[in-house]
């Protein structure tokens, strides 16, 4: 007797959540930081999608941003990229193998380290033998002037929504094109001359940014343009699939910054 879709889905979900390096309860932003702060290049993980219920991501850190990848179940398999599986243990067995993702701009990423969901804890608390309260306002300081206290807390965007890719950049000065390694993590944008230099050749604060559009005057394809109010930035990726990626990502960092800024007015 064959089973109905209903069991044969509660089975897989319950195999799913039994593998070590799945996080049940992982948002996309919280995988970020997760991997970013703690793993290392390679480290990966299994979550639910929120965009998609009852389907799953792998998430992984490349060296300074994390990829999401989606694992498809269609009731009768798992899709992996071009791989198929009809069970958990064939899934299992495929990660165990280092699977290689390559990437638009040529970089590949080694799923080689599993992060775990459950680690040794000790459990140990301190006690609060003092309680005291502020009777006013609490005071802190802008990141802008440490010196200066204001009366509420600031209205923080806690989103890391990290990126990184080649990208040829065209000069403020000289007017050529160069190939440099952007990342974005935050509402930052550096740009390095290799990927995996460790010191920015520069660091944008994409809170002053203004806009990120697709450009088609500059006589590059694939071209974007990242406007800030002293300077326009003049960029182009290796695919019309990675510029979209770049313009959307800039783009939704920077209406999250509107709106953040709109509720600082309003308090």
């Amino acid at each position: 007797m064959s089973r109905e879709p209903r069991n044969m889905d509660s089975l897989t979900k319950k195999s799913i959540e039994d593998i070590p390096w799945y996080h049940h309860n992982l948002t996309r932003n919280g995988a970020e930081v997760l991997l970013l702060e703690y793993g290392c290049e390679g480290s990966y993980l299994l979550r639910p999608s929120k965009n998609n219920p009852g389907q799953y991501t792998i998430s992984v850190k490349s060296v300074n941003s994390v990829r999401h990848f989606p694992l498809v179940y269609d009731d009768i398999k798992f899709v992996f990229g071009v791989g198929e599986f009809f069970n958990v243990e064939q899934l299992v067995e495929h990660f165990k193998n280092y699977p290689i993702i390559p990437g638009d701009t040529g970089q590949a990423v080694t799923l080689a380290f599993p992060y775990p969901s459950k680690v040794d804890e000790l459990s140990v608390y301190e006690d609060i033998t003092r309680h005291v309260v502020h009777s006013g306002s609490f005071k802190c300081h802008t990141l802008s002037n440490p010196s200066s206290p204001i009366n509420e807390l600031p209205d923080v965007n806690w989103s890391v929504a990290s990126k990184e890719g080649f990208l040829t950049k065209k000069g403020a000065i000289h007017k050529n094109w160069k190939r440099r390694w952007f990342v974005t993590n935050r509402y930052t944008l550096q740009y390095y001359n290799q990927r995996g230099d460790k010191k920015p050749l520069k660091v944008l604060d994409l809170h002053l940014a203004e806009e990120a559009v697709k450009n088609e005057t500059c006589g590059k394809p694939n071209a974007f343009s990242l406007v800030f109010p002293d300077r326009t930035f003049f960029l182009y990726a290796d695919s019309k699939q990675e510029m979209q990626e770049w313009i959307d990502l800039l783009s939704w960092k920077l209406r999250n910054k509107v709106k953040l800024k709109k509720r600082c007015e309003t308090v």
